[in-house]
Formats: structure tokens, sequence, C-alpha cells
């Protein structure tokens, strides 16, 4: 006869031994951790290897993790995508993260792939690092960070703006409750000149940016012609991206500069547009 342990009711779905591991970890995770919170109350110096034992089951629930995303709470998504709104308490803090006025980048791609905005990088999956490699093409071209100025993994964006463009990029890989961000409009007064005519505020920034460095670039291949020149002979972008930066504090005495230094990759684009406008000139 069978053991009662192996008796399921029928149709009932029998659990796997992955299941039945993950179980195990969560009951002696909450069991250590709360013999530790008994020992701290009753000031019980034994709390202290109660806390190492609560540590050394809480590090193998983290390596289960690690073979066994799908079992990892971070890895899951929120249920029946905004469905049951308070029923569910997990729910809540998504609408919640819906009225935040930015999201980081990885914020964003986790919260239009239908996760919790926390769920690390490292459990990304294929089309959300594809949503990756489009950003990257993408930025400063149809979508624009908030803090531009920031390192790019610091980048923050407006929800609505990166669900729109997220809509337009990949069609159909937004949920419904989110792609609704991209239909709702803004202050009308917000970014408009007084002639009602749109004004998009950050590439009016950028162009100002971009041309007092092309300026910048001018006045050093004037200033010193020698440096500018490289290895081969010929001034080159790189080269002169070079001038720049070694000769910033002299060169910003002559120019008045009132956007943050750019990136020595982009000073070096810029030098080579003006080479070539040169030469065709």
């Amino acid at each position: 006869m069978t053991g009662n342990n192996d008796w399921h009711p029928e149709g009932a779905e029998i659990p796997s031994d992955e299941t039945i591991e993950h179980e195990r970890l969560i009951q002696e995770v909450r069991l250590a951790q709360s013999r530790q919170k008994s020992l701290d109350e009753q000031g019980d110096d034994n709390s202290v290897f109660a806390g190492l034992d609560a540590l050394k089951v809480e590090l193998e629930l983290d390596e289960f993790y690690k073979e066994h995303p799908e079992f990892d709470p971070m890895n899951m998504r929120w249920s029946k995508e905004f469905c049951e709104i308070g029923s569910d308490p997990n729910i809540k803090p998504r609408y919640d993260w819906l009225k935040k006025s930015t999201w980081t980048t990885l914020e964003a791609i986790n919260l239009t792939g239908g996760y919790r905005p926390e769920r690390p990088e490292s459990l990304l999956n294929g089309s959300q690092k594809m949503t990756l490699e489009f950003l990257a093409v993408d930025m400063f071209v149809k979508i624009h960070p908030v803090n531009p100025n920031e390192p790019s993994e610091n980048f923050r964006f407006k929800p609505q703006e990166f669900v729109t463009w997220l809509c337009e990029t990949l069609p159909g890989s937004v949920p419904d409750p989110i792609r609704s961000l991209s239909t709702i409009r803004g202050d009308s007064s917000a970014g408009e000149s007084c002639g009602g005519t749109p004004v998009n505020n950050h590439r009016q920034w950028r162009d100002v940016q971009r041309d007092q460095h092309r300026k910048a670039v001018r006045f050093a291949m004037k200033r010193w012609p020698d440096e500018c020149v490289g290895k081969r002979g010929k001034k080159t972008g790189d080269a002169i991206a070079g001038v720049v930066e070694d000769h910033w504090v002299e060169i910003t005495r002559d120019i008045k500069f009132t956007c943050k230094k750019l990136a020595f990759r982009t000073v070096a684009g810029l030098a080579r547009e003006i080479l070539r406008d040169e030469i065709t000139d």
C-alpha cells in the first residue's frame, strides 16, 4: 500500500521536489528568525548564536534562489495584472509606483515587463535585455533621461515618456495597465512657448551644450594646433578631445560654459564633425 505521505486527492497537483525544498527553507528561515527574536527579547546571550543560525539558513535560501530563480519573490510577476487590487496586498505598491515622478532604468524595465521594480538586474530575461539594448541605441535620440549629466547607470526617466517610447519601440510588450500611462496628458501649459508651439527643453539644452563644446574644439585647434595632431601626422578627433581635456581650465577662461563638460568620446565626435566640415569646405 502507498504511505500516507504519497497520497494526494484526485486531480490535485503533486508538488515538485523543488517546491518541497523551497517550503522547507522558508519554514526554517521563519523558525530561526523567530527563535532569534525571542532570545533577543529575553536578553539571552544565545541570541548571537541564533542569529548565526538564521543567517546560515538565509544564505542557503539565497543559493536556492540562484539555482531556481522562478521561486524568487523578486522574480515573480504581479498577480493577475492589477485585477485583484485590494485582495492582494502585494499589488498596491505597483499603483504607488505608477504615481512616481521618475523611474530608474531598472525600475522602468521591470515595471513595464509586469515585475516588481526592485527585481535585480541579474534576473532580467531575454526580452528585457533586448529593451536595454534598444534603450542604449535610442538614448538622447528618441528618449531622454531627466538627469543627463549623471552616469548612465543612474539615469532616471519620466514614467509616461518611458512607456510611450517602449510602446512605440516594441508594440505589444507593455501590459495594459502600464500602457495606459502613455495616454496620460501632462500639464498643457508645460513645455510650450508663448506662441503655443511645443518646446523640447532638453533638446534646447543639449544643443546649447554641444555648441559650447564646438567653440571649445575650434578654440583648441587654433590655440594648440600641434597638439591636435595624431600619431600619423594628421589632426584627429581623439587628439583634439585630449587637448580640450588637458587645457579645459584655460579654455573656460575664454569661453563661457553654462552646461557641464561632455564626455571625452562625445567631444571627439564633435571634433571629427568639424574636421569633416573643414575638408568639404
